[in-house]
């Protein structure tokens, strides 16, 4: 039996991911399984869609599905909060009693006299721009706004409940982003330890860098963007043809943990980095 030393409880789970696709153990079938298995499920075939979870990707005329996730629980928070950002459709208009509860809140489109067209404009469309990470920005920032009245209200454990629904649409866009994208990626978040910022670079599906800096210390965090970006260039920017997107998961699942705030960013210039980490480091200071 080997035993290998790891810097961290995110190397050795990446070291994991590595070693289970290098190996294929017979016995850690779901090690292997590179499969997400949770997606958000619209019908556009129905007048009013409505964001569903789905455990399956099924070719369907007229179905939309956005994914795939690992997290069940991630999923269903997200769609909550699409709830509080969207009108959604939350009954049955051919009612006879009149507008519904949620309607009276101005939180279901058909009540609000929506009509369809219009619904899968303003509704579906965004909601679609926003899980893709290109647009709706000023949604999760009016539920940033919502929240910040709570807490000034000491309404706090609606302040909580609403900080985990934005939140958790933020991871869910992040996700997607951080899979999705080219070139060099930072995600940058404040680490367990107190007063420092965490910065984890992914290229090619996997982590090829993970350090702590100092929040005011940018000239360590020039640097380190600048040899990473250095780096990149020499490899003539190759990825790792075995690589897939499961370092990037894991990542993605060891920051899932913490409630701070989480960011990505593209690193084309060293700037990049330290624009991102002011962000997180002045996101943290507004949360307190």
């Amino acid at each position: 039996m080997r035993v290998r030393e790891t810097q961290s409880e995110l190397h050795a789970l990446v070291l994991e991911s590595r070693e289970i696709k290098r190996l294929l153990p017979r016995y850690n079938s779901a090690g292997r399984d590179d499969r997400a298995s949770w997606y958000i499920r619209l019908d556009t075939n129905e007048p009013y869609p409505v964001p569903e979870r789905a455990s399956v990707n099924e070719p369907e005329e007229g179905v939309v599905h956005l994914g795939p996730y690992r997290s069940a629980g991630s999923l269903d928070t997200c769609i909550e909060a699409l709830g509080r950002i969207f009108p959604l459709r939350r009954c049955d208009r051919e009612r006879d009693d009149g507008v519904c509860f949620y309607g009276q809140m101005g939180r279901c489109a058909p009540c609000l006299g929506m009509d369809e067209d219009e619904y899968r404009r303003e509704v579906v469309g965004e909601m679609q721009a926003l899980l893709r990470g290109e647009g709706g920005e000023e949604h999760l920032a009016a539920l940033v706004t919502e929240r910040q009245r709570l807490a000034g209200e000491l309404e706090f454990e609606a302040a909580a409940r609403l900080r985990d629904l934005i939140s958790g649409i933020e991871r869910i866009r992040l996700t997607r982003a951080v899979v999705s994208a080219e070139g060099v990626q930072a995600v940058v978040a404040p680490s367990t330890e107190p007063g420092v910022i965490e910065v984890f670079v992914l290229s090619g599906g996997r982590l090829i860098s993970h350090q702590g800096f100092d929040p005011g210390d940018t000239e360590a965090m020039t640097r380190f963007a600048s040899e990473v970006l250095d780096g990149y260039e020499a490899s003539n920017g190759s990825a790792d043809p075995d690589a897939t997107s499961d370092e990037i998961r894991v990542v993605m699942a060891y920051l899932r943990r913490r409630k701070a705030a989480v960011k990505a960013v593209r690193l084309r210039e060293a700037g990049d980095l330290v624009s991102a980490i002011g962000q997180v480091v002045t996101a943290e200071r507004e949360a307190v």
